[in-house]
């Protein structure tokens, strides 16, 4: 029953995958940019079409429902803010860096580049984890109708393990799309000015 809203607005059919997602959305962003004189409204849209769609447990409720929440949806753009400030911030109090001659827009790439690639080891370390919990889960049986404790036990470490894996794939998300944004600039005066006005890219989650 997939409202097919999100993906029109990407121009992308619902069957697209997560790569024909991700190139239809940097199109579609550049085109409708803000500082390229596009639709600042289009432009929040496909943001949040994105962030929707580039989630694959958000992707899954909103093909079953048609439905997402808005609320969840918007906090990508401010999950990417904090991690744009959080690695502009972590360059500009680099004692080693000389501010006069450093390309910053490189070294925050490099950065959001390094978290990433921490994150995504986490990321895959909680998916093992689960995997094995869940299995563990499967074969410890009792001989008897009482309570298993053993399910009770892992239970809960699934639960915990399963929101750290939603936080994560937050962050990885926002530090995938800060690296996109990043893409964007050229210059420390632009990038400076987009983080005070808040218009990143309405895109995003905290990595750094």
């Amino acid at each position: 029953m997939t409202d097919t809203l999100l993906y029109d607005l990407l121009e992308v059919e619902p069957t697209a995958s997560a790569a024909e997602i991700k190139t239809a959305h940097r199109q579609a962003a550049k085109r409708f940019h803000p500082d390229r004189g596009g639709d600042s409204a289009r432009f929040v849209a496909i943001t949040r079409a994105y962030s929707v769609l580039s989630d694959p447990d958000r992707r899954k409720r909103y093909d079953a429902t048609g439905q997402f929440d808005a609320d969840e949806a918007d906090n990508s753009h401010a999950d990417l803010i904090f991690t744009l400030s959080s690695v502009l911030n972590h360059v500009l109090s680099s004692s080693r860096l000389a501010i006069d001659s450093t390309d910053f827009v490189s070294e925050m790439r490099r950065l959001v580049a390094a978290s990433r690639d921490v994150t995504a080891e986490e990321l895959a370390a909680i998916e093992e984890r689960l995997e094995a919990l869940q299995a563990a889960r499967a074969r410890i049986r009792r001989k008897d109708e009482a309570e298993n404790l053993f399910s009770t036990v892992i239970d809960g470490q699934i639960r915990k393990l399963t929101q750290a894996r939603i936080t994560k794939r937050n962050v990885l998300a926002a530090q995938e799309r800060a690296t996109e944004e990043l893409e964007r600039y050229d210059s420390m005066v632009d990038i400076i000015r987009s983080v005070q006005s808040g218009s990143a890219g309405t895109s995003p989650e905290p990595g750094a």
